[in-house]
């Protein structure tokens, strides 16, 4: 293909050309908000929701939207200058929810769905919403105890955030194994928070052996996904599947989450015993300190002891209770949470998604009317 044949594509056709997908992978492509916060951006971005969420999309039309989203050559930074023109005046206020709530839809990575939120840092209403985006993740890349980190000191911040607490204690409980963070949960009275945080609550009851919570995550994930059925016929397909995945086999799961629990609790006995020998003061070169005994942990360990100890103290104890050798256990468990993350963050995007729809037609724009083909 001549570099002359490769469009800049602005909206990708259904189905995608061959061009078009040249240029998609090429960068030749203008971002969502690269011509600035104007009007005919903001109906680029409800059309491109559309067609990636449409019932006859492209097989590839999600992946093609989240692409859209930021520049390989500029990051966000059209997204920031849309967030700064919604704090002014110059742009609806529901267009930054739009493409937050897009990014969760479309089942961005942890690191997209992180630069996308962190250029609306500036809109205090989405203050929560870039917190959870941001911080509540991990799965891609196994970096579950720093964002464990993140969503502790978020949670530690006054007032609390009643949506960000239960996402710490999801991790307390799912992930850390510690059954006290599924008994903080169940004390937060989830059920007056969002859908979203209800939904990820219920899935911890569920992976604990409540077998209502099953019917209760189908529920609050039907009243989610219930506004977003005539816009977006195929996400309720994409969020029904993933969910399908997450409730199948329950006795299995249950069962991993426990051995890891267990394999957690003696390695962390075990390794704590060890701290304690080796980060014992004693010196065996003084005069009164007497012959070593036989097993005794010398200067070499007690100053890895030591070091040990300070990385302990920074995790907050987390880094010790995580540890579990029950590798085959710990896979399954980490790949469930994976999977419910993305259906978590899904679910919230579409929360943002619907008052982002409730705006547009507000201002007089029709969100269910056709869309041109091809590209700008």
């Amino acid at each position: 293909m001549a570099p002359g044949d490769v469009p800049v594509v602005e909206l990708p056709s259904t189905p995608c050309s061959a061009a078009e997908l040249v240029a998609l992978r090429n960068g030749r492509y203008v971002p969502l908000f690269g011509h600035g916060a104007q009007p005919a951006e903001v109906r680029r971005a409800l059309s491109l929701a559309r067609r990636a969420l449409a019932s006859n999309a492209d097989p590839r039309a999600m992946d093609h939207a989240l692409t859209l989203l930021v520049h390989p050559g500029v990051g966000a930074e059209p997204l920031r200058h849309l967030a700064q023109a919604a704090a002014e005046g110059l742009a609806p206020h529901w267009a930054t929810a739009l493409v937050l709530g897009l990014a969760g839809m479309l089942g961005a990575s942890d690191a997209l769905r992180a630069e996308v939120a962190r250029a609306f840092k500036s809109v205090g209403s989405l203050s929560t919403e870039v917190t959870l985006a941001c911080h509540a993740g991990g799965g891609d890349l196994n970096a579950w105890r720093d964002h464990y980190q993140e969503l502790r000191a978020a949670d530690a911040e006054d007032p609390p955030v009643r949506a960000v607490s239960v996402a710490r204690r999801w991790y307390d409980f799912v992930l850390a194994r510690r059954w006290a963070g599924l008994d903080g949960m169940r004390a937060l009275a989830t059920d007056a928070l969002d859908p979203a945080s209800q939904w990820l609550a219920a899935s911890a009851d569920w992976i604990s052996g409540e077998e209502r919570s099953r019917a209760r995550m189908t529920d609050l994930a039907q009243a989610v996904l219930g506004p977003m059925q005539r816009p977006y016929p195929r996400f309720a397909q994409v969020v029904a599947r993933e969910m399908v995945e997450l409730l199948a086999h329950p006795l299995t799961l249950r069962w991993e989450h426990l051995r890891c629990a267990a394999s957690r609790d003696h390695a962390s006995v075990a390794i704590r015993a060890w701290l304690h020998a080796a980060a014992e003061e004693r010196f065996f070169d003084e005069p009164d300190a007497g012959p070593a005994e036989f097993g005794e942990l010398g200067p070499e360990p007690s100053r890895a002891g030591r070091a040990a100890a300070e990385s302990r103290q920074l995790a907050g104890d987390f880094l010790l209770d995580w540890f579990v050798p029950e590798r085959e256990a710990r896979a399954a468990v980490d790949d469930w949470a994976r999977t419910t993350l993305k259906v978590y963050h899904r679910l919230r995007g579409a929360m943002l998604a619907e008052v982002a729809l409730r705006g547009a037609r507000a201002d007089g724009i029709r969100v269910d009317e056709p869309m041109k083909e091809g590209p700008a």
